[in-house]
């Protein structure tokens, strides 16, 4: 093992590799540091490195903190089975490419408690943690639907949750309405201070561009299972 090794695993990682990694396959601290020195590496944050020749990668960030996590671990390993880690809240959303948040820290499910010194990271232990993640861009995201049972129980402003469902749906991702009616319940009155009727009726608010065109959102769940009436959501 080599140098030529950690360059393989860093272009299986969207160019980036942890200093965990590279004592895993035997190349010196040194090693490293010259390769930085010759500009062949940069530092993206404590522990974590990008291959200088990389294509640029919008989510870097992310995957950088992500990756400080586990280092020894490769991301690959880290999808098998059920990942420890799972990207939540406004962080999953950017990766899936809905709503419109500034992601100022990184919000990660954890299945074990763990403490970490980076004030850029959030992890919250969770015993409802999904036994599975939604893979996008090769990051680990909670499933849609945890997305907007999330958004719910932190209080987010009811219309800008309304479209991140309108666009997860345009995406082609399914929402499990049950899911979604059972956090309306039980935040409603908790969190919005309103009956939960009139917090569904705003998640599933027409947004009209045409005459013809309802909201996404309205249409998936008249035709879900659930086939509640809105006045009965309480």
């Amino acid at each position: 093992m080599g140098w030529l090794d950690v360059e393989k695993l860093a272009s299986e990682q969207y160019g980036l590799f942890t200093s965990a990694q590279v004592d895993a396959h035997g190349v010196s601290r040194a090693t490293l540091h010259r390769k930085a020195r010759q500009g062949f590496v940069q530092q993206v944050r404590r522990g974590v490195y990008v291959l200088v020749s990389a294509r640029w990668d919008i989510h870097r960030d992310l995957r950088a903190a992500w990756l400080s996590l586990e280092p020894q671990v490769s991301a690959g390993e880290r999808l098998w089975d059920s990942p420890q880690f799972l990207v939540a809240s406004a962080a999953a959303a950017e990766v899936y490419g809905v709503g419109d948040f500034y992601v100022q820290q990184y919000e990660f499910y954890t299945r074990e408690r763990k403490q970490v010194s980076f004030e850029d990271i959030r992890l919250s232990h969770r015993q409802d943690m999904p036994a599975e993640a939604t893979v996008v861009e090769g990051l680990p995201l909670v499933p849609p639907t945890r997305l907007i049972y999330d958004f719910l129980r932190e209080g987010r402003d009811l219309e800008k949750v309304s479209l991140i469902l309108q666009e997860l749906i345009q995406k082609g991702y399914e929402i499990h309405w049950s899911d979604v009616v059972a956090a309306v319940r039980k935040y409603s009155s908790r969190i919005y201070g309103s009956p939960a009727s009139w917090v569904m009726g705003e998640l599933l608010k027409t947004r009209v561009e045409t005459q013809a065109s309802a909201h996404p959102a309205l249409d998936s769940y008249l035709e879900s299972g659930e086939k509640l009436k809105l006045e009965s959501v309480e």
